[in-house]
This record gives structure tokens, sequence and C-alpha cells, in this order.
């Protein structure tokens, strides 16, 4: 699958329904078939609140020539250290 293909520290790019402005994450890595972890989308102060479990993200990065895209819920998200843990995607695709 193309999530193995994203490496640690990768810039992600993510969008949350009903925010307006342009979102940043970074991957830190995954348990592999359970759940995504990922830094908490920035700018943080502007979104917080839509950080709930059950929330859906769309998550948009580059690898190589391509992109990886999915789309996963929230599990939890983690206030110290800011992290959040989406669930393991059903479908990724890579354009």
């Amino acid at each position: 699958m193309y999530l193995e293909q994203i490496e640690s520290g990768a810039k992600l790019y993510v969008g949350i329904q009903g925010v307006g402005v342009a979102l940043t994450s970074e991957y830190i890595g995954m348990i592999k078939g359970e759940c995504l972890i990922i830094k908490s989308p920035t700018p943080f102060m502007q979104i917080k609140q839509k950080l709930f479990p059950g929330n859906t993200m769309v998550v948009k990065t580059s690898y190589k020539d391509s992109s990886i895209i999915f789309q996963a819920n929230i599990i939890e998200s983690i206030k110290r250290p800011r992290i959040v843990l989406l669930e393991y995607p059903d479908s990724v695709q890579k354009k």
C-alpha cells in the first residue's frame, strides 16, 4: 500500500470540513492496520475545536513525482505532545 512510502517527517497538507484556511502537518508514523500518527495541523489555535474523535481529515502528501491522498477519521487529538491519531484509511489514492 502507498502509506508505507510516506517517510517520517514528510509534510502533509490537511483539509477539515468547515475550515477555510490552508493547514499543514507532519507525518510521524503508523501502527500498520491500526492508526496513523501526525502532528496537530497548523495553525492549531484556529482549528483545535475541529480535532474531535470521528471528524474526518483529507490528507495529501508528495512522494517522488506523484501525490498520495487519503481520507481518515480522527481517533483522538492529544494536547501534549500535539499529535493526532487517525484511523487507518480504507483506501489510498496515488496520482
